[in-house]
């Protein structure tokens, strides 16, 4: 056998055919609900959302664990104007004795 040819097509093989098929791109799809940004203040520091499915009460429990005096703290939510909002944490003063 001769094998000069050899990674040649002699004339009764066909040339591959396969086509290389465009990707279908898909839209994303729309979003079932978008939350808005949110941010929580305590003694001037703002923190970032630890997770958006939980509630502003939730959230005060679990920055308690690093800020104490967080357990009886008051809520206040300010919205803006795009549609982000701050909670901010507002410790009350309690009478020690």
């Amino acid at each position: 056998m001769d094998n000069e040819n050899e990674g040649e097509m002699n004339e009764d093989q066909e040339e591959g055919t396969d086509e290389v098929k465009a990707e279908e791109t898909k839209p994303d799809p729309a979003p079932e609900s978008v939350k808005a940004a949110r941010t929580f203040i305590y003694d001037g520091r703002t923190q970032p959302d630890p997770d958006p499915s939980l509630s502003p009460e939730k959230v005060k429990e679990l920055m308690s664990a690093f800020y104490p005096e967080l357990a009886n703290a008051e809520i206040r939510e300010h919205k803006a104007k795009d549609g982000s909002s701050s909670f901010e944490f507002i410790k009350k003063i309690g009478v020690k004795g």
